[in-house]
């Protein structure tokens, strides 16, 4: 798994009786536990940042609109 790369992230609901949710991620970086990865809340519109095990993710291959937004907001960050 490097930096940039598009994966699922299995989340895993508190209290959700093992029921799972892929949730379509982007790697930014890793520490010495965990994977910072880059996810889309549809609800709030908008891109996050989380920290979540690297057990809990796994490769995607299906485009989706966190691609989109990742692709915009990395044009946006580029100096003029």
């Amino acid at each position: 798994m490097n930096v940039g790369d598009k994966v699922n992230w299995n989340q895993q609901h508190r209290g959700g009786y093992g029921y799972v949710t892929p949730v379509a991620a982007i790697v930014l970086g890793f520490t010495a536990q965990r994977v910072k990865v880059a996810i889309f809340n549809q609800r709030k519109r908008r891109m996050q940042e989380k920290y979540v095990r690297s057990a809990n993710l796994s490769p995607r291959t299906k485009l989706c609109k966190l691609d989109e937004a990742y692709a915009a907001q990395q044009k946006e960050a580029q100096p003029a």
